[in-house]
């Protein structure tokens, strides 16, 4: 018997950040407690994300909550929350576009100036999948998907019933089965963005997938950072690492999708083409002593950012054709001993 379909789902259609954005203005509206008579369940789910976001800074994780003022797009701001008048929390909202710092400085700085608020702080909130290296990097608190449903689920769990709410925390719960789905999906059905005509739905998990993975691998790998990286060809989901000056460019291993590559970055653009072929050269010794059965780039680039040589597909499956991580990061380690061996070579 075939399974049944996957229900409908509004934030499958209403997928923009500004969807999003209405959600939590309109939690975080439920947390004023003049709306505790009208619905205690959405009240009760509302002050749990309120106190979330109150409790990231110190000083108004214990406040005691008179009133809650909810706006949006103000001077740019995504979400503006403003508890008893004078606690101002500002909310960066993102699903899959990445995380920039400046953007809330810009934000605090202009309410900040603009306003005699006794705190104006800044919080991001992101949905889609995120480093979580990059995320802690960024200097401010973000909120991470498994946060936020954690927070829903908690609601749901004190009595908040709407089919908005239960239809947002069933796409959260959908973007996180299909990060794990790395786990259970055979490799030869991973996919990639290289095929055109399917659906955003299905880039979508497919980015997940590789997200997932990429995350699993990241406490083995030291220094590795991940993301969605764009490109003329239609980009690729790619982890990054081993990061080292050598000389004249500056070396590194980088996985793009199901592919392993060796890198070179080069700034002096006249020494590129003999800094590429001497360190083609120099992989190639190094992967052959170590039974790593590397290629040459069916065409050397001439950029700043050059292919010295790739591994065509570093995952390792086990007896059912799914992921084994084990000796996947076996192959991964092998690399970095090849790439370690390259920079020795004189």
């Amino acid at each position: 018997m075939r399974a049944p379909p996957d229900r409908p789902n509004l934030f499958q259609f209403a997928y923009a950040e500004h969807a999003q954005d209405a959600v939590l203005a309109w939690l975080l509206t439920w947390a004023d407690p003049r709306f505790e008579p009208v619905d205690a369940g959405l009240h009760a789910a509302g002050r749990l994300l309120l106190t979330r976001l109150l409790a990231l800074y110190p000083g108004t994780g214990n406040a005691h909550v008179d009133s809650v003022k909810v706006q949006q797009q103000l001077g740019g701001v995504d979400v503006l929350v403003v508890v008893n008048e004078q606690i101002a929390v500002v909310i960066e909202d993102k699903i899959d576009s990445s995380i920039r710092k400046n953007q809330l400085d810009t934000y605090l700085a202009s309410l900040r100036a603009t306003n005699s608020y006794r705190s104006v702080d800044g919080v991001f909130v992101k949905t889609g999948d995120q480093d979580p290296v990059s995320a802690r990097e960024v200097g401010y608190p973000v909120l991470l998907r498994h946060d936020l449903l954690h927070i829903i689920e908690e609601g749901l769990k004190a009595g908040a019933k709407h089919d908005a709410l239960y239809e947002y925390r069933d796409r959260l719960v959908r973007f996180e089965r299909d990060t794990a789905s790395y786990a259970t999906q055979p490799l030869a059905l991973w996919g990639t963005d290289e095929n055109e005509g399917i659906s955003w739905e299905i880039v979508r998990e497919r980015r997940s997938r590789w997200a997932g993975f990429f995350t699993a691998l990241q406490p083995s790998l030291l220094g590795s950072h991940w993301g969605y990286v764009p490109n003329q060809s239609g980009g690729f989901m790619g982890l990054w690492w081993a990061s080292t000056h050598d000389g004249e460019a500056w070396t590194y291993i980088q996985l793009e999708d199901e592919r392993l590559v060796f890198k070179l970055n080069v700034d002096d653009a006249a020494r590129r083409g003999a800094i590429r072929w001497q360190w083609h050269e120099r992989v190639l010794v190094a992967a052959q002593a170590a039974d790593l059965p590397v290629q040459r780039p069916r065409r050397f680039g001439s950029g700043t950012t050059m292919t010295a040589a790739y591994l065509e597909d570093y995952r390792q499956p086990n007896s059912s054709g799914l992921l084994n991580l084990d000796a996947t990061l076996s192959v991964l380690r092998q690399a970095e001993h090849v790439l370690d061996a390259a920079r020795a070579l004189s």
